[in-house]
């Protein structure tokens, strides 16, 4: 069935990639770099519904901006490298790729844009805690497109693709119940923990760094070795896996779009989750159907609110995260009426932690409350948001 989803982005993609002018570029190689973007056209054609992105009503692109040229695009990146650690290389594919997308894949772009301004406040303030590059942020548009349930066909999950082995490596919990690969804020902290030890290991080349991040240390290492120990990611280029070849030039693209995209007229797509959030901690698991009812949310939201509970629940002495106004609702129509219930943890009351985000993405981590050893989460299909109900 993964194989399937992941099939309808790439008939998703493709047919509106050839329902467009005759490719003007004569190669079809740029798109192999875009395949995040595909996740987005996914969502647009299957999940619309219950995908963050809510609404179409602005104008999201001005054709009067939309001229681009090769030498604007060379001189942009030429910029970008000198203001940044990070290599950002304008080879012909990768100019061929951001014209492509600048000029026939703008929706689509806007969507990206939309998302990114959701989760890049997150992401901002703990690489500036960890000191790392602050445009490291757009490989997670990379990775999932901002899709926090995403799951690779290889196992990996999440905003930033941890597989379970690396996840557990950098202490994320995977359980029945929860996966922190899906929870935005330990998912960042654990990539960026990653990202600074790859770092160190390539001596601050972060394109490196970046290819070790897509296909492992060891490949890059055994591509360093072919390559007569050359070090540089463009040297040892030929000699990584195609995937890998092609991340680092998808990062770039990416970078630029999301960069400069207003430029070149093309603004967010406006969503409905810049909302203040607060958090309260529940003395018995309650489910997603449960507070939806009783509060009148959406699952979906409860669930993007929530993102590390998969199985629907959230578990005794978890936080749970809210729209900021419906914690007094939980209060008196959740927690006063389990008065009473029988409860293992003896006198643990609710606890409320006051409003300390601005949108729903900087929400504290949860503290640890599973024991080891429990049945691992069984690999799933691609859900963004819960449209296919566990089990089924």
């Amino acid at each position: 069935m993964k194989k399937f989803l992941f099939t309808l982005f790439l008939l998703g993609f493709y047919g509106t990639l050839f329902s467009q002018e005759e490719d003007p570029f004569g190669t079809i190689r740029i798109n192999n770099f875009m395949d995040s973007l595909d996740n987005i056209e996914y969502i647009q054609k299957y999940t619309v519904d219950s995908a963050p992105v809510i609404s179409e009503t602005n104008q999201i692109t001005d054709t009067k901006k939309s001229e681009v040229s090769y030498l604007d695009i060379r001189e942009k990146l030429d910029a970008l490298k000198k203001k940044s650690p990070i290599a950002f290389e304008a080879t012909d594919d990768i100019v061929k790729s951001i014209l492509y997308y600048l000029k026939y894949k703008r929706k689509s772009v806007s969507v990206l844009m939309g998302l990114s301004k959701i989760y890049y406040p997150l992401y901002e303030e703990v690489f500036i805690k960890h000191g790392l590059p602050q445009e490291l942020k757009h490989l997670s548009a990379v990775e999932s497109a901002f899709i926090p349930y995403i799951t690779s066909p290889a196992g990996a999950r999440g905003l930033w693709q941890f597989m379970p082995q690396t996840a557990k490596g950098y202490k994320m919990n995977i359980d029945y119940y929860t996966d922190e690969r899906c929870d935005k804020y330990k998912s960042t902290e654990a990539a960026c923990r990653y990202l600074k030890d790859l770092g160190k290991m390539y001596k601050g080349d972060w394109l490196l760094a970046m290819a070790a991040y897509n296909c492992g240390p060891g490949n890059v290492n055994k591509a360093i070795a072919r390559a007569g120990g050359k070090r540089t990611y463009w040297e040892i280029y030929n000699y990584l896996p195609k995937e890998t070849q092609n991340y680092v030039p998808r990062y770039i693209t990416l970078t630029f779009v999301l960069t400069y995209g207003k430029e070149y007229g093309i603004s967010p797509m406006p969503n409905n989750y810049f909302i203040k959030t607060d958090t309260i901690t529940v003395r018995k698991n309650i489910s997603f159907a449960e507070l939806s009812d009783k509060l009148g949310l959406r699952v979906n939201d409860i669930k993007y609110f929530n993102s590390g509970f998969i199985a629907g629940v959230i578990t005794q002495g978890s936080y749970l995260v809210l729209p900021e106004e419906k914690i007094s609702d939980y209060i008196t129509k959740i927690e006063q009426g389990r008065v009473g219930v029988n409860n293992s943890v003896s006198g643990n009351k609710d606890e409320k932690v006051s409003g300390k985000t601005l949108n729903s993405i900087n929400e504290k981590p949860r503290e640890e409350t599973k024991e080891q050893g429990k049945e691992e989460v069984p690999e799933e299909e691609f859900d963004p948001f819960g449209t296919i109900k566990r089990g089924e």
